[in-house]
């Protein structure tokens, strides 16, 4: 843990998807090692739990969309991180794939 903490120490990282459950506890974790967070999240419903999980005034927070690619790669520009961790997942995205390969399974049977 000394070595993690030590290395994460005033490192910049940006995190799609940061007011999710596993984005909401890696910017806990980062937040313990000394990270300076940028979130980068849906404003939808998740954001009362991660408000209430984390003091979220620790760390920087954009609510847009990741689809909006130009509004991401400024924010990850101006932001400079170290390190990017990518949890954002659009839900009607995987729910198409899923149905994509449910077909293509059944007209294989």
């Amino acid at each position: 843990m000394k070595n993690l903490s030590k290395f994460y120490k005033n490192k910049k990282v940006f995190i799609t998807g940061h007011t999710g459950f596993k984005g909401s506890w890696l910017t806990s974790v980062l937040l313990k090692f000394g990270a300076k967070i940028t979130g980068f999240s849906l404003n939808d419903e998740k954001r009362k739990n991660y408000e209430n999980f984390i003091n979220y005034k620790k760390n920087k927070t954009i609510y847009r969309t990741v689809s909006s690619y130009k509004k991401l790669t400024n924010q990850i520009k101006k932001s400079k991180p170290h390190i990017i961790f990518h949890f954002f997942v659009l839900i009607f995205l995987v729910y198409t794939i899923f149905l994509f390969f449910f077909r293509s399974l059944i007209i294989v049977l």
